[in-house]
């Protein structure tokens, strides 16, 4: 009797990645580049894109009793911090430059009070980009596409949302160059490719839906 091996790093006589290229994850799956790029698209896995350091606006949103574990670090709002913001491993924020607007606004979600806070920010690192069309890199390669909104990757604040904005002409290219899966999504496909059970799937962008805000934009760049 055939016993499947049930961790695909221990398959693969590897320790756990914390993230890999697209390339790499075909390999460790034994699948193909455009079923990685369907299972985005269809809200089963969320891929990431590597930024370079880029400026934007940082859009949080936190649950207003929770609201001081995330301005500590606009300590005073006004002022310009050289340093790096630490909030995730993955998603990198550098240069906190100052609060958009006179003051926080406050919401109404579900039942609770979200202040929601727009701040200017560089940002690198690996973000998920809210584009669920990446199958389009395939089937138009000679197209540019632009990420107008990211979000940011296993943040260790309890942010309702925390999604980036890059500045109009700074707005990241998708490339496949550019898109990384993390262990997790890997370890997901490996699961239920062993299983056959279908993956659960949503239409919603990378950190799901939220009536606080819209949805982000992507179009392909002028020939």
């Amino acid at each position: 009797m055939n016993i499947t091996e049930r961790n695909i790093w221990k398959l693969n006589n590897l320790p756990p990645m914390e993230y890999c290229s697209l390339a790499r994850a075909q390999k460790l799956l034994n699948c193909e580049l455009e079923d990685i790029l369907h299972w985005h698209d269809i809200g089963a896995i969320n891929l990431c894109l590597k930024l370079n350091p880029t400026p934007g606006i940082l859009k949080i949103a936190v649950l207003s009793h929770q609201e001081k574990e995330v301005t500590s670090a606009f300590n005073p709002f006004t002022s310009v911090e050289a340093g790096e913001t630490v909030w995730s491993h993955h998603s990198h924020i550098r240069s906190i430059l100052r609060l958009e607007g006179d003051i926080p606004t406050m919401e109404t979600l579900r039942g609770n009070t979200v202040t929601q806070f727009n701040v200017k920010v560089f940002a690198s690192g690996l973000w998920h980009p809210h584009c669920r069309n990446l199958m389009a890199l395939l089937e138009a390669p000679d197209d540019i596409l632009f990420e107008n909104r990211l979000s940011m990757m296993l943040p260790d604040k309890p942010f309702v949302y925390c999604h980036f904005i890059p500045e109009e002409d700074e707005r990241p290219s998708i490339s496949l160059n550019r898109i990384y899966i993390t262990s997790q999504a890997i370890e997901k496909i490996y699961a239920h490719s062993i299983s056959a059970r279908p993956m659960d799937v949503t239409k919603k962008s990378a950190t799901g839906s939220n009536p606080l805000h819209p949805a982000g934009i992507n179009r392909p760049a002028a020939k």
